[in-house]
């Protein structure tokens, strides 16, 4: 009790000589590079964040599927499906018709957390 909580340079939170808390930064990856990421980083995805038309879509991610080197789909919690293949992106969402993510306004985002 009474240690001071501070930022070491390494960047781990610390409350004198004990480590309070850790963690591992966000990463960044175009939508359309995700088919090309190693295993283990696919399997690091948490989120999906895109923006299409003036609107902010994010997901959770629950599972993937890699067909080949330029064709992945990824399901989100809410059984939505983000596909990508030859570098296109497209959203289906449960009960709407599956649209085109425009990549060119806005850009998407694909977030691994690990």
């Amino acid at each position: 009790l009474g240690s001071a909580v501070s930022v070491n340079d390494a960047g781990v939170l610390q409350a004198g000589d004990l480590v309070a808390k850790t963690g591992s930064a966000v990463t960044l990856h175009q939508i359309q590079e995700f088919t090309e990421l190693p295993l283990d980083e696919l399997r690091m995805v948490r989120d999906v964040v895109f923006t299409h038309r003036g609107a902010i879509y994010m997901y959770k991610i629950a599972s993937f599927i890699r067909f080949s080197g330029n064709h992945l789909e990824m399901t989100a919690q809410d059984g939505s499906v983000i596909r990508v293949q030859s570098g296109v992106a497209y959203l289906k969402r449960p009960f709407i018709p599956e649209m085109v993510i425009d990549l060119q306004v806005g850009g998407a985002n694909l977030a691994n957390a690990g």
